[in-house]
C-alpha cells in the first residue's frame, strides 16, 4: 500500500461510546479512484486468544485456545470428527501460518487446537475465510501453561470434572464434584464424603502434558513434575497427561490426602515445572469435602 495522502477516506466502523468516542471493530483506508473498485486497506480489530479452560493469556502447545473477535464466522458450527478438521463452517486458523484443528465456530468465539510442539513465545492466529484474512492476533505460548475447566465454564469455582471413591472391598464409583443451588441460582460444590474410603479428584484441563516426563514412566505421564495442594495439604499425583480419546484436553487424577481438613469450598492449588525448574500455576478451584 502507498503512504496516505491529503484527501484519503478513512472509515472506523465500531459502537459509539458515551464519551463520544468509538469502539472500532474495523477501520477502512480508502484513497483514490482505486478505492470505489474495493482497493482499499482494511484494519479489523485483532482476534484475543487465550486458554479455554481458565481464559488466561498463557497457553501451551497441544492445548485447547478460545479466540474471541467480532465476525469471526457466518455461522455456528461444531467438530463431530476425529483427527479435528481444519475447516469448519467455512473457516480456518493458521498459526503461524500452518493450518490447525477446529473445535467450534460462531461469529464471536472460535476454539481451536493450538497444534503439538509449538514453540513457546509470541506466534500469529489468522482466521480466515476462504482466501480472505478476517482478522489476526496473537497467541502467548509458554513451555507449560497448565489450566482447569470448570462446571459453569468461567474458569473459576468447581472443576470440571468427578470424584473416584474406592471402598476397602475394591468397589468403586464416581460422584460429581458440583450441582447446581436452585436458591443461590448458581453452580456450587457437592460434598465429597470421604466415610474412611480413599477418594481420588478426577480432573481436566489443558497445557499439563507439555511438563516434562523426567521419571521415563510414561503410565502416569507428566505426574513427577505436577505438584498439588489441597486445603494446604500436599496431595499425591497419580497421572498428569492427556485425557485417552480427546484432542487437546489433559487430564490430572488425585488422591485427596487424609489429613485435609473438611469444608465446604477448600482450594485446590495446581502446578507444573517447565524443564527449567520453574512452576507455572493453574487457574485457583474449590471443593467440598466432608
Amino acid at each position: 500500500y502507498a503512504p496516505v495522502a491529503v484527501g484519503a477516506l478513512v472509515e472506523v466502523n465500531g459502537a459509539a461510546q458515551a464519551d463520544g468516542s468509538i469502539n472500532a471493530t474495523r477501520i477502512e483506508v480508502k484513497q483514490g479512484a482505486s478505492a470505489s473498485a474495493g482497493n482499499y486497506l482494511s484494519l479489523r480489530q485483532p482476534a484475543v486468544s487465550v486458554s479455554a479452560a481458565s481464559y488466561e493469556r498463557e497457553t501451551s502447545g497441544s492445548s485447547i485456545v478460545a479466540a474471541f473477535g467480532a465476525n469471526l464466522a457466518t455461522t455456528t458450527a461444531q467438530a463431530r470428527t476425529i483427527p479435528l478438521p481444519t475447516t469448519l463452517g467455512g473457516v480456518s486458523v493458521l498459526v503461524d501460518g500452518v493450518p490447525t484443528g477446529l473445535f467450534f465456530v460462531s461469529p464471536t468465539q472460535i476454539n481451536y487446537a493450538l497444534p503439538n510442539g509449538a514453540q513457546a513465545g509470541a506466534a500469529a492466529a489468522t482466521v480466515m475465510r476462504g482466501s480472505e484474512v478476517v482478522t489476526q492476533g496473537l497467541i502467548d505460548i509458554a513451555e507449560v501453561a497448565p489450566s482447569l475447566f470448570t462446571a459453569d465454564a468461567t474458569g473459576r469455582g468447581v472443576p470440571a470434572g468427578s470424584a473416584l471413591r474406592v471402598k476397602a472391598n475394591g468397589q468403586v464409583s464416581y460422584e460429581p464434584l458440583a450441582r447446581f443451588d436452585a436458591a443461590m441460582n448458581k453452580i456450587v460444590p457437592a460434598t465429597v464424603q470421604r466415610n474412611g474410603d480413599r477418594v481420588f479428584l478426577i480432573l481436566y484441563g489443558a497445557g499439563f502434558r507439555t511438563a516434562a516426563n523426567s521419571d521415563g514412566n510414561a503410565a502416569n505421564g507428566v505426574a513427577e513434575n505436577v505438584t498439588v495442594m489441597i486445603g494446604g495439604v500436599n496431595a499425591p499425583v497419580l497421572f498428569a497427561g492427556a485425557a485417552p480419546g480427546f484432542e487437546g484436553l489433559d487430564q490430572i487424577n488425585i488422591e485427596i490426602p487424609v489429613q485435609v481438613v473438611a469444608g465446604q469450598n477448600i482450594n485446590v492449588v495446581i502446578q507444573a515445572r517447565n524443564r527449567a525448574g520453574r512452576l507455572a500455576s493453574a487457574n485457583l478451584v474449590q471443593v467440598a469435602i466432608q
